[in-house]
């Protein structure tokens, strides 16, 4: 998917690992290696630790790993659950893409 999208101003990935265990382990460096062993190519982010729980798992209630939200150029929160199928995913992209004013 992220092919699909590369050139494509208006679509915009990133990965954020939202830490709610395993603090020693599940760390921003680990992060980095785990996109950098699957060729990740877009930011990879972190949020959690032990002292502070993970702003970005708690404000979009996300669940497990991998997780998949997608948002709208306006902020809205359009898909947010655990899966999501390849053709399921670039529908809705595709699909707002062409309802935002360009």
């Amino acid at each position: 998917m992220l092919k699909l999208y590369q050139n494509d101003p208006d679509v915009a990935f990133v990965a954020i690992q939202t830490t709610f265990e395993g603090f020693e382990s599940n760390t921003f460096n680990q992060a980095k290696k785990v996109a950098a062993d699957y060729k990740i190519k877009i930011p990879v982010g972190h949020s959690g630790s032990r002292e502070k729980l993970s702003p970005v798992l708690f404000n979009y209630r996300s669940g497990g790993t991998p997780w998949t939200v997608i948002i709208d150029r306006n902020g809205i929160v359009r898909f947010n659950y655990f899966h999501l199928e390849y053709l399921q995913a670039t529908m809705l992209i595709d699909k707002l893409k062409l309802a935002a004013p360009q």
